[in-house]
């Protein structure tokens, strides 16, 4: 995989190499100044001409390319830098070359495009000589040793009384062997079994318990389909696992000798009054305690809706035993223990409320 990437140095020059840097430096500098102060003297003298009714190539051509831009210095160099030849020639382009990409950034940037770049111990320099590095370049020249880069270009700055070498290569980096992914595969696939067994393990202990200490399990037909399109109902109910906790209670309560009772769908377990059977439309999941406008009852929601799922159940039975001509005693009543929507009591705790005997 070929990608750009830049190398920066610490430089540790002499006195003398110190001297001649800021020179170039300097000199870069100068000529990207004087040659952005030439496109704006070119740019208004066409904007003045183009008012007396100039146009095309009447107009006074702006030197916006490298080029032209060099063409330009090589014109003017000797008039307004006398003292051009103590520098590199290589200073002075690049200095225009900083300055026509600039340019180019800018008009790019104005229709909408944006694309915008630029030489083991030490480094050569034109008329400066070979300037030590401040530290090891080992990650780069040994890439360059073996072909596994190509130089594209250098950059010398300077920050506070520091100067810094930035080399810009095409690398060829390694791709993570696939032996790797497998590993990282793997152990992604442990972390994911290792969280599936703990939900497994807890379900189990949950139904369990409740199958094992009450005589009947209630638990609510929910529309759980519809309950994962509410975004923020949707991994509460994915997780919990509602479909594998009825599934379990079903064959555990014939295992143990208990009974499984399932609520229907659009019974309103939490909007009704399990005191006088009031019922209030408007409470949402929102609400945590149900406040009875009839008979002034406010109870936990959840504890409510407990309470409203056991007296089902014993409605339930009562008409059975009436179908079949049985009597009518009272039997012990029970814990009741429920399966409620995301975000209400755990069955233990609605239960915990609610007389021994009946599991809702």
């Amino acid at each position: 995989m070929k990608t750009l990437q830049a190398y920066r140095f610490v430089l540790d020059p002499n006195g003398t190499q110190r001297a001649g840097l800021r020179r170039h430096a300097g000199a870069s500098r100068f000529t990207c100044n004087w040659g952005q102060a030439r496109v704006k003297a070119a740019l208004s003298q066409r904007a003045a001409e183009e008012t007396y009714g100039v146009t095309g190539d009447g107009l006074t051509p702006v030197p916006w390319m490298l080029p032209a831009l060099r063409l330009a210095w090589n014109a003017a160099k000797r008039e307004i830098a006398p003292w051009w030849d103590e520098c590199s020639k290589e200073a002075f382009s690049a200095g225009l070359d900083r300055l026509a990409r600039a340019l180019k950034n800018f008009t790019d940037s104005r229709k909408g495009q944006r694309k915008g770049q630029r030489k083991g111990r030490r480094v050569g320099f034109p008329r400066i000589g070979r300037a030590r590095v401040h530290e090891p370049m080992d990650a780069l020249t040994g890439r360059l040793a073996d072909g596994r880069a190509r130089l594209l270009g250098a950059t010398v700055s300077r920050t506070a009384d520091r100067w810094f070498v930035s080399f810009t290569a095409q690398v060829d980096r390694d791709t993570p062997a696939e032996p790797s992914r497998r590993q990282r595969a793997a152990e992604l696939a442990h972390v994911h079994a290792r969280i599936v067994n703990q939900r497994r393990d807890g379900l189990h202990k949950l139904t369990t318990r409740l199958v094992k200490t009450h005589d009947v399990v209630v638990v609510e037909d929910l529309n759980v389909t519809g309950m994962v399109r509410n975004r923020r109902l949707a991994k509460a109910v994915a997780t919990a696992g509602f479909a594998e906790i009825r599934r379990q209670l079903a064959y555990k309560t014939d295992w143990y000798g208990s009974a499984l009772h399932v609520a229907d769908r659009w019974y309103p377990s939490s909007k009704t009054c399990s005191g006088c059977g009031w019922r209030d439309p408007s409470l949402t999941l929102a609400g945590r305690t149900f406040a009875c406008q009839s008979c002034g009852l406010v109870l936990d929601r959840d504890l409510n809706a407990a309470v409203n799922l056991r007296t089902l159940v014993a409605a339930s039975a009562s008409e059975t035993e009436d179908a079949r001509g049985a009597d009518r005693k009272t039997h012990p009543g029970g814990q009741v223990a429920t399966k409620r929507e995301p975000g209400t009591a755990r069955a233990g705790q609605t239960g915990s409320a609610a007389p021994q005997g009946t599991a809702a």
